[in-house]
């Protein structure tokens, strides 16, 4: 299969095309018979909720599916844990590599391959050109490279990975031939909703990082039809989710440990006008990262800058260094929709990073950040700059 020669991601140009993808991703779930779902580093809600949907569209297509992640889903996703438990669906962590070939690779939620968190010999399978390679994502900055095979790629404007995976789900359900050849009377069952609706509300925090009429119009119609699904599949007074809000709820929920490590970040806290923003010391981020693990810290940190936007009505920032790398995470208050997060990256040039319109990451050479503080005052006042000149 040719691999995609084109750089930089950009949204699939009509319907037609977008079509023709679906048809084709449809035709190697129903040909091939092994999947491997991947993903980036320190997964979100996204990413998570994508490799467990995908798992499940392979498997009620009989195929044999497998998700490979460098450590186990995050405790506040321990239902989707159970989910691939259930279904089949092997997660494979650490060490555990695939014993047996599988014929694709499903790379879910990542901007680019580099970023992909897959030990070198998976990588060294990928590459051999023996496998097909799909591709789903919603990331178009700039920088954005694709990883999926020509034709392979869905690649287009969506509020979340999950939506797409939801309308692969649709376009499943409305192929009769499909569904008669494997004996598949119910494709939208509760599992596969519960996987899908994780990353739709995740990502976009239940709506509120959405910034154009479209996106929040196609969000809200998603977003509740498999609301309305999970609340019509769940039995009267089960103790399992039934609304979209007691899912962000549980993914919202802290362990003790986390919250000690929130205390701890939030207590660097600064206000500026158009900013609240805290920057963890080198030592002190070791320090938390050896204690709770770095998928804690990561996981707080995410938490963390969510209050300081919404604290301040406009924009939260945190930022910390690593071992290489200084991390920069910013986010948009949910009443704040004028400024489209990604122009910053592009404006001030940093490569390494991507997100939505409501969230960003990214991360530079810890040497060129020697005062991490000083760095983040200047950001601040570049970035306000950017955001008043909108304004006017």
């Amino acid at each position: 299969m040719a691999p995609n020669s084109m750089r930089g991601k950009r949204s699939l140009p009509s319907i037609a095309a977008r079509n023709r993808v679906f048809g084709n991703i449809v035709r190697a779930l129903a040909e091939k018979e092994s999947f491997l779902m991947i993903g980036h580093a320190n997964p979100d809600e996204d990413c998570l909720g994508s490799l467990a949907a995908f798992g499940l569209l392979a498997r009620k297509l009989g195929k044999r599916a497998a998700i490979y992640m460098k450590r186990p889903f995050p405790r506040q996703f321990s239902f989707l844990t159970g989910i691939c438990s259930f279904n089949g669906i092997r997660v494979l962590t650490g060490e555990t590599l695939p014993e047996e070939p599988f014929d694709a690779a499903v790379a879910l939620d990542t901007p680019k391959p580099s970023m992909l968190d897959i030990p070198d010999r998976v990588r060294a399978a990928l590459d051999s050109g023996d496998v097909l390679k799909i591709e789903l994502d919603h990331h178009l900055e700039t920088d954005a490279e694709y990883f999926g095979d020509e034709g392979f790629c869905l690649v287009t404007d969506a509020s979340s990975t999950c939506e797409l995976v939801g309308f692969l789900a649709y376009k499943i359900d409305a192929d009769a031939a499909l569904k008669e050849r494997f004996g598949l009377a119910e494709v939208f069952t509760r599992n596969l909703v519960l996987a899908i609706i994780t990353g739709v509300i995740g990502d976009s925090r239940m709506g509120m990082y959405l910034k154009t009429t479209r996106e929040r119009r196609l969000y809200g119609w998603m977003s509740g039809q498999f609301d309305r699904m999970l609340e019509e599949k769940t039995h009267s007074g089960s103790e399992n989710f039934k609304s979209k809000e007691h899912v962000f709820e549980a993914m919202a929920s802290l362990t003790h440990d986390e919250e000690y490590c929130r205390e701890r970040i939030s207590a660097r806290r600064r206000h500026e006008r158009l900013f609240d923003w805290s920057a963890v010391p080198e030592a002190e981020a070791r320090e938390l990262r050896r204690a709770y693990g770095d998928e804690t810290f990561v996981s707080v940190v995410k938490s963390v800058v969510d209050d300081l936007a919404e604290q301040n009505g406009t924009c939260g920032l945190v930022a910390y260094t690593d071992d290489a790398l200084a991390q920069f995470r910013i986010r948009r208050a949910r009443g704040f929709t004028g400024f489209d997060l990604r122009d910053m990256l592009a404006e001030l040039s940093f490569e390494n990073g991507g997100g939505h319109p409501g969230a960003i990451g990214f991360r530079l050479p810890k040497g060129e950040v020697p005062d991490l503080d000083a760095f983040c005052a200047d950001l601040v006042e570049r970035v306000t700059a950017m955001i008043e000149r909108r304004r006017s």
